[in-house]
């Protein structure tokens, strides 16, 4: 996408103060990575995962990290390089129907992620 991966694309989470756009200062991968929460104790952790609904098995059961690259790119394409994000390096002010939005795939991502790692693991021991 020729943004070095979301880190040369700034962001707002609102609309700045007297729409200042030089205050926006989240990086795009940032801004995405944060999503699903950050520096939370681990009790506090635990619960937000507790949360999630768990990953679908048979899309936890593919194990070709090659998949897991596509399906990302895909996902990013849906979710991420959409409007308000636009051409060029920003920033972008994301609006609260956005933010919600956004906020639904990275949650199920990592709950699919944590499922994929398991199996990988389980399957890796198996075979030893």
């Amino acid at each position: 996408m020729g943004d070095n991966g979301g880190n040369r694309v700034l962001v707002c989470a609102t609309a700045p103060a007297n729409n200042d756009l030089g205050k926006c200062k989240t990086k795009l991968h940032g801004y995405w990575d944060g999503l699903p929460g950050s520096g939370e104790s681990p009790i506090t952790a635990r619960a937000r995962a507790a949360s999630v609904a768990a990953a679908d098995a048979a899309n936890a059961a593919d194990l070709d990290p090659e998949h897991w690259i596509s399906e990302s790119f895909a996902l990013a394409r849906t979710y991420v390089y959409t409007m308000p994000v636009d051409v060029g390096d920003g920033p972008f002010v994301l609006n609260s129907a956005t933010r919600v939005t956004r906020a639904k795939s990275p949650m199920q991502q990592v709950a699919l992620a944590g499922a994929r790692l398991a199996n990988l693991l389980n399957a890796s021991v198996k075979t030893q």
